[in-house]
C-alpha cells in the first residue's frame, strides 16, 4: 500500500510588551493587590450562603484560580468603581462581551494545546501541538488587538488594556514570533513523504511525482452519490499522541527533509515559553467579569433588578430598593416560583435594624440579603437591587442560631455569649455584624437582658449591625435603633408575606413563636379539639 501525507496535517492528527502601564484587569494597583485582607470566617461565608452564591458562579469553568477572585473583596472604593466601569461596559456592549469570551476560550485551547504538549513523549508531536498552540496565540491576539483599537472604549480598565495589547503586538517580539511560526508552517508544508505498507513492515520515502489516485477514487464512486443506501461511513477516533511507529516514520522522514525540521527545533527552543504575561493574567482575571454577567442573566430574565451600589466609606445614609437573597433566588427561579424584594434604609445616627416577626417571615432570608449585598459590593460586582448605597465595611461577622455541639462540652448560652463577645472584641466603627435569634435558648427576662447589653456595646461602637430577634423590647432602645417587622397577610395571620417593612413592633412576634413552639395556635388547637 503506498500513500502521500501532509507534514502540516500529520502533526495535528497525531498528535512581552515593554509597556507597563497596564497589569490587571481586576486591580487599578495591582502592586497592592496582595495586602487585601478579609477574615474568611467559615461562618460567616455558611451563614450568609455566601459559599453556595460563589459554587453557582463558578460552576463549570476551567479555570482554577477564578474562584479566589471572588474570596478577595476590595478595600477601596477606587477599586471598585475601576471594576464597575468594565462590568458597565461588557454589560452594555454586547459584541464587545461575546469577543472578549471568544478570546478567553481560544487563550484556553491554547493552554490546553500547552499542557498536552508537556505531557508528550516523543520530540515532534511535542513541537508540534506547541506549534500549533504559537500559530493560535499570535491570530487570537492579534485579532482582539484590532477589534479593540476600533472600539471606542469608556472604561480605564479596558482602555489601559487596548493600549497594552497595541503596543504588545506592534513589538519586534511579537512580529518576530508571528513571522517565524509563519515561515515553519510554510517550511513543513512543502514535506512532502510516501509510505509503503506491506505486512507488518513500513517503508518510508521521499515523495517524487508519485502517481496520484485520487480522481480516479472520486469518479469511480460518483455513481453511488445520488442513492438512498445505508451509510457504511464509520467514525475512527481521533489519536492525538503519537505512537512508537509513528514516531519512527516521523524520525525517518526528517533524514529526508532536515531543514525544516532544524528550524522548527530552534523556534521551540527560543520561544518555547512564548505566552506575554500581562496577557495570560488578562485572559483568566476577565473570565470574572463574563461568569457573573452570565449567572445574572437568568434573573434579569424573570424580571429581577441589578445594580452598580454608590460605595461609601461615610455614614450619612445606606439604602437598598428591591433587594433580594441570591441564594435563594437561584433556588425559587429553578422551580418556578416568584422572589420577593425588600427594601432598607439607614439614616443619619441611625446604625442598628431589629426584625421582629413570626416564624418563616423572611427575617432570615432579609438578614442574608443585607450581608450578601456588602459583601458583593466589596467585590465590586452589580448586586440584587434596584438602586444602592450601601457601605465599604472592613469585615462582616455573622452569629446565627446554630444546633448545640456536644462535643464542645458548652451550653448552648454559653456558647452564644462566647461567639458573640468574640465578635465585639474584634468588631471597629468600619465592621458590619449581622445576629440571627441570637439567645434563643435563654428565658425571655434573660434574653432581653443579655440582648440590650449586647446592643449598647454595639451601639458604642457605632457599626452597622442587623439583629433578628423576638424580643420587641429592644427595637425602640434609642434613636440609633430602627425596627423592622416580618409582615403577614391582612386577611390571614397565618399567611406570611415575606414584606419586611420599617415599622414599630408590634408586640405579638414573640407570642406567636411561643405559640406555635407549644403548638398553641389557634389552628392546632382547633385540630387537636376536633381530633
Amino acid at each position: 500500500m503506498v500513500c502521500s501525507y501532509h507534514i502540516g496535517v500529520f502533526f495535528i492528527s497525531l498528535m512581552g510588551g515593554d509597556n507597563i502601564s497596564f497589569k490587571s484587569i481586576l486591580f487599578k494597583d495591582f502592586e497592592r493587590k496582595n495586602n487585601l485582607t478579609f477574615e474568611r470566617n467559615q461562618n460567616v461565608f455558611e451563614d450568609l450562603h455566601l459559599e453556595q452564591i460563589i459554587y453557582n458562579i463558578t460552576s463549570g469553568v476551567e479555570n482554577k484560580n477564578l474562584i479566589n477572585y471572588f474570596y478577595t473583596p476590595l478595600n477601596e472604593v477606587e477599586e471598585i468603581k475601576y471594576r464597575h466601569e468594565v462590568f458597565i461596559e461588557l454589560e452594555n456592549n454586547q459584541s464587545l462581551f461575546e469577543t472578549i469570551k471568544t478570546f478567553v476560550d481560544k487563550m484556553n485551547n491554547v493552554k490546553r494545546d500547552l499542557s498536552f504538549s508537556e505531557k508528550l513523549e516523543y520530540q515532534y508531536n511535542k513541537e508540534g501541538w506547541w506549534l500549533e498552540a504559537v500559530d493560535q496565540y499570535t491570530k487570537t491576539v492579534s485579532k482582539l488587538s484590532l477589534y479593540l483599537l476600533n472600539e471606542n472604549l469608556s472604561s480605564q480598565g479596558l482602555q489601559s488594556f487596548s493600549k497594552y495589547l497595541t503596543e504588545y503586538t506592534n513589538s519586534n517580539y511579537f512580529s518576530k514570533l508571528k513571522e517565524m511560526v509563519k515561515r515553519v508552517k510554510e517550511s513543513l508544508e512543502e514535506v512532502t513523504y510516501c509510505l509503503n505498507i506491506d505486512g507488518l513492515k513500513v517503508m518510508v520515502y521521499k515523495w517524487e511525482d508519485e502517481e496520484e489516485y485520487e480522481n480516479d477514487i472520486i469518479k469511480t464512486f460518483e455513481k453511488f452519490k445520488n442513492l438512498d443506501n445505508k451509510d457504511y461511513e464509520l467514525k475512527i477516533p481521533t489519536i492525538v499522541g503519537m505512537d512508537h511507529v509513528e514516531n519512527e516514520i516521523i524520525n525517518a522522514v526528517v533524514k529526508f527533509y532536515p531543514q525544516p525540521f532544524e528550524l522548527l527545533d530552534s523556534f521551540y527552543a527560543e520561544y518555547y515559553r512564548f505566552m506575554d504575561p500581562v496577557i495570560e493574567r488578562f485572559s483568566e482575571e476577565i473570565q470574572f467579569y463574563i461568569v457573573y454577567l452570565d449567572f445574572i442573566k437568568r434573573f434579569k430574565q424573570s424580571g429581577l433588578k441589578f445594580c452598580y451600589p454608590e460605595v461609601i466609606t461615610s455614614k450619612d445614609e445606606i439604602y437598598l430598593y428591591e433587594g433580594f437573597d441570591l441564594a435563594l433566588a437561584y433556588d425559587k427561579i429553578k422551580k418556578e416560583e416568584d422572589v420577593v424584594v425588600n427594601d432598607f434604609w439607614l439614616k443619619n445616627d441611625e446604625r442598628l435594624i431589629v426584625i421582629t416577626g413570626p416564624n418563616q417571615g423572611g427575617k432570615t432570608t432579609f438578614a442574608r440579603m443585607f450581608g450578601q449585598v456588602h459583601y458583593l459590593g466589596k467585590l465590586g460586582v452589580p448586586i440584587p437591587g434596584r438602586k444602592a448605597k450601601i457601605f465599604l465595611c472592613d469585615n462582616i461577622f455573622t452569629h446565627f442560631e446554630r444546633e448545640e455541639k456536644v462535643q464542645n462540652l458548652k451550653g448552648k448560652l454559653e456558647s452564644d455569649l462566647l461567639e458573640v463577645k468574640q465578635i465585639i472584641d474584634m468588631t471597629t466603627p468600619m465592621s458590619l455584624i449581622i445576629l440571627n435569634e441570637t439567645f434563643s435558648s435563654a428565658t425571655v427576662s434573660d434574653a432581653i437582658f443579655l440582648a440590650k447589653n449586647i446592643i449598647s456595646k454595639i451601639l458604642n461602637i457605632d457599626c452597622y449591625t442587623l439583629y433578628v430577634t423576638f424580643l420587641d423590647e429592644i427595637a425602640s432602645m434609642g434613636k440609633k435603633v430602627i425596627s423592622m417587622v416580618a409582615m403577614v397577610s391582612k386577611h390571614d395571620p397565618s399567611i406570611r408575606t415575606y414584606k419586611i417593612l420599617r415599622k414599630s413592633a408590634d408586640g405579638k412576634a414573640y407570642a406567636i413563636s411561643m405559640a406555635e413552639k407549644y403548638s398553641l395556635t389557634y389552628e392546632q388547637l382547633e385540630r387537636r379539639l376536633k381530633g
